[in-house]
């Protein structure tokens, strides 16, 4: 295979920028920090139901990658392989749509069933994905860069989502319950439908030759033994972890508005917008500093901000102070954007990518899947105060094992190349 001419490859980091701050932008319209559980809450769904359903969703963007990543490093091509399965990963929106428009009033026990039901399915496929389109970015996008290309693609998704946030409270004002809600996830498919028509456009820069990783089975237990022999990588995942539990918190915030501060449905899109400036400019923000210091210093900023939405949550009592909640969590969010996913990227060989990149992200599952149900456990039972000071010290910790404990891979590469 020839090599993509350098036009060609800029157009590609072009499309698969544009693919990604789409995919952002739908992410705002129907966003999983405010619009989701609001629209749950909406339903009658408990506190550990609104709690599930950030976990589940945590849980399907990292975990399959694990299963995912033998088979992607098998295949020659990833692009092809990735067109083909993320039909299944947009069609939650429309489907969203139809279901808040003809059920949420009459059946809002099944409607809140398909918005799980549906968002799993979202997530499981994205994250079956997930090690292709890294591995496909990663060819396409060099090392010195790639803070500043998810800092670029996330900013402009956030950006293109402040017009959203603006359209999602005139709609849950206008429109309310359920009508609002059907109208937001139809804008957020139309944005789903525009990020694929140029994720459509991307020419495959060439990777490695594959080899044959043997069996499923085989290539699972071997894991294991990776993060074993690599201290810092064991060092890493555990901050990891830390950072995922403190934030069993960040799926009440909307709900302890509605629920306790007693806010109007228009307060999301209020929140949406807060959330969505902050997210912007931490974007460009955590660009910067992972190219200059690393993805493990971006990651422990962001556990910080998560550290600090938290504990203004403890005592917000109005829309102002809720305000300032949701720009440090605008912040966590932009942080967790930009180095999340690429740090992946950096933690072993080139030929193994997908598998550090399903190490990185499998690794949390469970405990991601954990955290927000006792989450939600505790604000049943002990009050949202007791849940939000418990988030705001473990992200804390988070951020102090970081800082304390890991290095960050690029520079120990860099130490073994001189």
């Amino acid at each position: 295979m020839n090599a993509v001419a350098p036009p060609r490859r800029r157009w590609s980091v072009f499309a698969l920028g544009a693919d990604l701050a789409f995919w952002h932008f739908a992410m705002a319209l129907a966003s999983q920090q405010t619009l989701i559980p609001a629209f749950a809450e909406r339903l009658g769904a408990s506190n550990t139901v609104i709690g599930l359903i950030p976990a589940l969703l945590t849980v399907g963007w990292m975990l399959p990658a694990v299963f995912a990543a033998h088979h992607t490093e098998q295949l020659a091509r990833k692009l092809p392989f990735i067109m083909r399965w993320t039909i299944l990963e947009r069609v939650s929106f429309p489907a969203l749509a139809v279901a808040a428009w003809l059920l949420a009033i009459s059946a809002p026990g099944i409607t809140l069933a398909l918005l799980l039901l549906l968002m799993i399915l979202m997530t499981v496929v994205g994250g079956w994905l997930m090690p292709a389109w890294l591995d496909l970015l990663a060819r396409a996008v060099s090392t010195p860069i790639r803070g500043r290309f998810f800092a670029v693609a996330n900013g402009t998704g956030s950006l293109l989502g402040l017009g959203g946030a603006a359209a999602v409270t005139y709609l849950l004002d206008s429109f309310g319950f359920p009508n609002g809600y059907a109208l937001c996830f139809a804008a957020a498919t139309a944005a789903v439908v525009v990020s694929y028509a140029f994720l459509a456009t991307v020419r495959e820069v060439p990777g490695p030759p594959t080899t044959p990783r043997g069996n499923l089975i085989a290539y699972l237990r071997r894991l294991p033994s990776i993060v074993m022999e690599n201290r810092n990588l064991a060092r890493f995942l555990i901050a990891r972890v830390i950072s995922v539990v403190g934030a069993l918190a960040t799926g009440f915030f909307m709900v302890y508005a509605l629920k306790e501060l007693r806010m109007p449905d228009s307060a999301v899109g209020i929140f949406t917008t807060v959330s969505l400036f902050a997210q912007t400019a931490g974007a460009f923000l955590c660009g910067w500093l992972a190219d200059r210091r690393g993805h493990v210093a971006t990651l422990a900023l962001g556990a910080l901000f998560s550290s600090l939405a938290a504990a203004v949550a403890i005592g917000a009592s109005d829309l102002a102070s809720m305000a300032v909640v949701f720009i440090f969590m605008g912040l966590h969010v932009a942080a967790t954007q930009v180095s999340a996913m690429p740090v992946g990227l950096e933690l072993g060989p080139e030929d193994e990518r997908p598998t550090y990149v399903a190490i990185n992200n499998s690794s949390v599952a469970p405990f991601a899947l954990v955290s927000p149900l006792v989450g939600g456990a505790i604000a049943d039972t002990w009050g949202f105060v007791p849940l939000f000071i418990l988030g705001a010290v473990i992200s804390l910790g988070a951020a102090f094992t970081y800082v304390l404990f890991v290095r960050d891979p690029r520079s120990l590469a860099a130490r073994r190349a001189t």
